[in-house]
């Protein structure tokens, strides 16, 4: 019994190590991934005056699978963006507690994205690298407030209903107010950047010399030489001189 509990520990002890290695393998691959990886995967731009932004990954031992699959993530994502922005936008001072309504409400906004990511979002950046055998993909998509206006008057054109009509013109209103807040914040961050790029070269450049005043030369002192030559009146006698 003694034998076997001490190969038993010692069996434990090498599958522990194992692990150990495993993790740490693991680990050292991950962080050599996210050194290589495209900076628009970590830093995902935000959403500014021409759309929302989103990044997509897939993984695969197929390339074309990899990149579909990045594809469908990036568009779950605009996804999200898009109706999380146009969800809050309820008019709850006279629909609250309506179910009904917000459940239409929300089919209506599950309808518009639908239609938008068939063929309104754009690809901005995409990248594909083999890792330990399979393919990694990455995808940054964008989902352009042109392509959602447009979509939006096509579905309006579509309905007859008054009530539906309001939730679309509520829909441009939250659209057209999202798109000015971020040309607005675009514009900000663009003049403290000039700002910041301007304090730099203010500190970098070289100081400047003090201004000098021009002193005015001395007016030349004219010297009487000694042996000048005698006047008339210098060979007169004192008396007569004064």
């Amino acid at each position: 019994m003694a034998d076997i509990a001490k190969d038993q520990a010692h069996a434990d002890k090498v599958r522990e190590s194992a692990e150990d290695a495993r993790l740490a393998k693991q680990q050292a691959a991950l962080a050599e991934e996210a050194k290589t990886m495209p900076e628009w995967v970590i830093q995902v731009p935000p959403t500014d005056e021409k759309g929302f932004y989103a990044v997509g990954q897939g993984d695969s031992e197929s390339l074309r699978v990899s990149m579909e699959k990045a594809k469908l993530d990036g568009e779950f994502g605009l996804a999200e963006q898009f109706k999380n922005s146009i969800s809050g936008q309820l008019r709850h001072s006279d629909k609250e507690g309506l179910m009904g309504h917000q459940e239409e409400f929300s089919r209506l906004v599950d309808n518009l994205i639908s239609e938008v990511s068939v063929s309104g979002y754009e690809v901005i950046h995409q990248d594909v690298r083999p890792i330990n055998g399979r393919f990694r993909a990455y995808i940054l998509v964008r989902l352009p407030f042109n392509s959602i206006n447009r979509v939006l008057r096509e579905q309006d054109a579509k309905t007859s209903s008054v009530e539906i009509k309001q939730d679309y013109s509520d829909m441009f209103a939250r659209i057209d107010k999202k798109q000015k807040e971020a040309h607005e914040q675009a514009a900000e961050q663009s003049a403290q950047s000039a700002a910041k790029q301007t304090a730099t070269q203010a500190q970098s450049a070289p100081p400047a010399l003090p201004a000098t005043t021009a002193t005015p030369s001395p007016a030349p002192i004219t010297s009487i030489p000694l042996n000048a030559s005698k006047g008339p009146a210098d060979n007169l006698p004192l008396d007569e001189k004064l």
